[in-house]
C-alpha cells in the first residue's frame, strides 16, 4: 500500500488523485493464517482494513461507470478443494446464485456501450491430461460465461494464474496482440502477477474501440519480492509435514 495514495477512503495511483485504483479480493485475501490456507476468513478482515468499505457490500461486487464504459467487479471467493488431499485440484469457490442475480440486475441497469467484468479467478483456462479445466471457478462457471456472451460483455479480466493469455468462449487462444475487442465475442483475459515479477496490461477505450495490449513486465532491481513469494508458497504445505513445521519454528522463518 506504500505505493499508493489515499484520499476520502479512495486509493489512487498518483499524488494528484487523478487515477483511482479499484480492487477485488483474491484467494490469498481470505487466508486467515499463513500456516493453514484452509482457515478461511469469510469477513475478509485484513482486506477490508485497507480498501474502501463502501465497495464491501453484495459480497464485494460493485459497478463503476465512466461515460460509455461499465466496469463490473466481482468476488470469486476463497480456495475451493475438490479433493482436500490433492492441492493440484485447487479451484476458486466461484459465484453463488446471489452473485449471478446481482450481475443480472446490474446488467439490466447498465446503459453504457462497453462492459468489462473483473474477477480474480479465470472462468476459462487450459485443461489437464484428464480434460479437466484447472484454476477456474467451481460454481456457475458456464452460467457466467453464457451471461457474458448474451449481454455483449467485451472482456473478462482475471489474474490468479500468474500468466498472460487470452481465450474466447470456445477455448481458442489469441496471441497476436494488441487486439480490438469490437471484432470478437467476449474475450477472457489473464494477466501476469505482481509477486514473481511486476506486470501490468494496458486496455484502452478510444473512439468506440476497446483495445487490449500485451502484458508487460516492469524491471525491478530488488529480488525481494521473489524471495517473499517463495516463502509464502512453501508455507502452503508446511501443515502436512509436522517435523518441518517444528524445525522452521526453531529458526524463526
Amino acid at each position: 500500500m506504500d505505493c499508493f495514495y489515499k484520499k476520502d477512503n479512495q486509493i489512487y495511483l498518483d499524488k494528484n488523485f487523478l487515477i483511482p485504483v479499484y480492487t477485488i479480493p483474491g484467494n490469498h485475501d481470505y487466508r486467515n493464517k499463513l500456516l493453514n490456507p484452509l482457515d478461511i476468513d469469510r469477513e475478509l478482515t485484513n482486506y477490508h482494513s485497507v480498501v474502501e468499505n463502501r465497495y464491501a457490500n453484495s459480497n464485494d461486487n460493485y459497478v463503476i461507470t465512466y461515460d460509455e464504459l461499465c466496469l463490473f467487479f466481482m468476488n470469486s471467493g476463497p480456495d475451493y478443494l475438490e479433493d482436500p488431499t490433492d492441492w493440484s485440484k485447487v479451484l476458486g469457490d466461484g459465484l453463488y446464485e446471489s452473485d449471478i442475480q446481482w450481475l443480472e440486475n446490474t446488467l439490466d441497469e447498465c446503459e453504457a456501450e462497453k462492459k468489462i467484468v473483473l474477477i480474480h479467478h479465470p472462468v476459462i483456462n487450459d485443461r489437464n491430461e484428464f480434460g479437466a479445466m484447472k484454476d477456474v471457478i467451481a460454481r456457475n462457471r458456464v452460467t457466467f460465461i453464457n451471461m457474458c456472451l448474451n449481454n455483449d460483455i467485451e472482456i473478462v479480466l482475471t489474474g490468479h494464474t500468474h500468466r498472460s493469455v487470452v481465450f474466447d468462449s470456445e477455448e481458442n487462444i489469441y496471441s497476436n496482440l494488441p487486439i480490438n475487442c469490437n471484432y470478437y465475442s467476449t474475450l477472457f483475459i489473464q494477466t501476469d502477477d505482481c509477486k514473481q515479477g511486476m506486470h501490468y496490461r494496458n486496455i484502452s477505450y478510444l473512439n468506440g474501440d476497446l483495445i487490449v495490449e500485451n502484458s508487460k513486465e516492469v524491471e525491478i532491481k530488488s529480488k525481494q519480492k521473489v524471495i517473499e513469494y517463495t516463502k509464502i508458497y512453501l508455507f502452503k504445505y508446511i501443515n502436512y509435514f509436522p517435523i518441518l513445521k517444528f524445525l522452521l519454528s526453531i529458526v524463526n522463518l
